[in-house]
């Protein structure tokens, strides 16, 4: 594992001219983070929480992301992202993003480190193609990558749940 994170830091120091100083990266388990973001899928009736790596959606008319949730939903991605480099960045997606728990539209400046993130986005009628990607002066516009995204252990079940009306279990009392 040490010799993969020190293969990162090369990569990223050759690729981005930035010094081993200035990258900053998430090893698993670290400050109880795990890979991915929990993505809650609600429609008026109900809830569907699952572990994702990759906030995306391609889905087809009438087509829903799961069996338990009606074609007409909202999403909410939640976690979060790891910015290897300080800098400028720029994120595109047709839902509405926040980090740190501001919304960005355009341009935003990171420090090197974990942000806060959440990713809404309400579904609308017909064909969905849905992500989100983002660019910087050290890089061309890409999708976010999963290796970016992390989310704190335990905040989602460890399989798919949903929970509602329609004879499906209740929440869990907390």
């Amino acid at each position: 594992m040490k010799i993969l994170i020190l293969a990162v830091v090369m990569v990223a120091v050759f690729l981005g001219g930035a010094s081993a100083d200035e990258i900053k990266l998430v090893k698993p388990g670290n400050n109880g983070l795990v890979p991915g973001l929990v993505a809650s899928f609600r429609d008026d009736v109900r809830s569907v929480s699952e572990v994702v790596m990759l906030p995306e959606l391609g889905l087809a008319v009438e087509e829903t992301p799961h069996p338990a949730i009606k074609p007409t939903f909202t999403v909410s991605y939640d976690g979060f992202i790891q910015v290897a480099q300080a800098g400028r960045y720029q994120f595109e997606t047709k839902g509405t993003l926040a980090i740190g728990g501001e919304v960005v539209t355009g341009e935003r400046k990171l420090d090197a480190g974990q942000h806060a993130l959440r990713l809404t986005y309400q579904r609308p009628a017909g064909e969905v193609r849905f992500g989100l990607s983002w660019q910087s002066d050290q890089f061309v516009k890409e999708p976010v990558p999963p290796t970016t995204l992390w989310h704190t252990a335990g905040a989602a079940p460890s399989a798919p749940t949903a929970y509602g009306k329609d004879s499906l279990p209740s929440p869990p009392a907390r």
